[in-house]
């Protein structure tokens, strides 16, 4: 058996990688990150050592851990990988990022100290260790965290009441009057030629609000897309790409590049997201 760590050197070249290669960048980044979970073997012989690891699913923490497995060969006391295989979608072909993390876990180990994992072992450790996987990485408030928090101040109102929600969304709908939540509360079918040329929307009748109202101006401020449509580019690189975007839409460039509603823009959106 190897009395020593993973050749660094094996890892590199069973992996292909360079020092700039995703696979490494992402693989140590899991591994630092504490996704691996359990790690160990599962059989063992002066040649062979038969590997395990679970880890957490990075894009879905709190869902069922991925499992990995392979062999070392061992010869002439060096470690040489063979077999890896991880159950993510990227796992068949044995170089996942989570087969990188615990490849690079094994080069800082001393292999003949890895712990015997029996079967019952691995089917058991997602059952022991969800609560505590789901209490270390449970979703909280954007204002609970600590780089927030501290900036927030002891003033600010913690609560807004319904009055003061539906005096922001009437705002927000006469600032807006084409977003779809204006042309819900008015009717999308209404007749419009009276208000052509109107910047507002009439706001006569009550508006209800509803949960998804309020749910919407809860998440308003939070909202990543949101920012990014409003500071998006109004060019297009290509008169190609103008034109077909036009002729999607059936607009005239000019309307559509000016517009300023964000039901245009989320459509500006998806269209160019065809040409990059």
């Amino acid at each position: 058996m190897a009395d020593k760590p993973l050749s660094l050197a094996e890892y590199m070249s069973y992996i292909e990688a360079t020092t700039s290669s995703r696979c490494l960048i992402e693989g140590e980044e899991v591994l630092n990150a504490g996704h691996i979970v359990l790690h160990g073997r599962t059989d063992c012989s002066p040649t062979s050592i038969k590997i395990c690891a679970v880890c957490l699913q990075t894009s879905a923490l709190q869902s069922h851990p991925h499992q990995i497995t392979g062999e070392l060969k061992i010869s002439n006391g060096a470690a040489k990988i063979f077999n890896m295989h991880c159950t993510c979608k990227a796992g068949a072909g044995g170089k996942c990022k989570h087969i990188s993390a615990f490849l690079i876990l094994l080069t800082r180990k001393n292999l003949s100290e890895l712990e015997d994992i029996s079967k019952t072992q691995l089917s058991c450790i997602w059952t022991d260790s969800k609560e505590s996987v789901k209490e270390k990485y449970k979703a909280i408030c954007v204002t609970e965290m600590p780089c927030i928090k501290p900036k927030l101040g002891k003033n600010l109102p913690v609560n807004i009441n319904y009055d003061l929600k539906k005096t922001i969304l009437e705002s927000f709908m006469k600032k807006l009057p084409n977003s779809a939540i204006a042309k819900h509360s008015k009717g999308r079918h209404s007749d419009d030629s009276a208000n052509s040329g109107a910047n507002v929307v009439a706001l006569d009748k009550n508006i209800a609000m509803t949960s998804e109202f309020v749910k919407i101006l809860d998440n308003a401020a939070q909202s990543v897309l949101m920012m990014e449509i409003h500071s998006m580019p109004s060019l297009f690189s290509f008169a190609c790409c103008e034109g077909v975007f036009c002729n999607l839409l059936n607009e005239s460039a000019i309307k559509l590049l000016n517009a300023t509603s964000v039901f245009i823009k989320s459509q500006r959106v998806q269209i160019l997201n065809v040409f990059t």
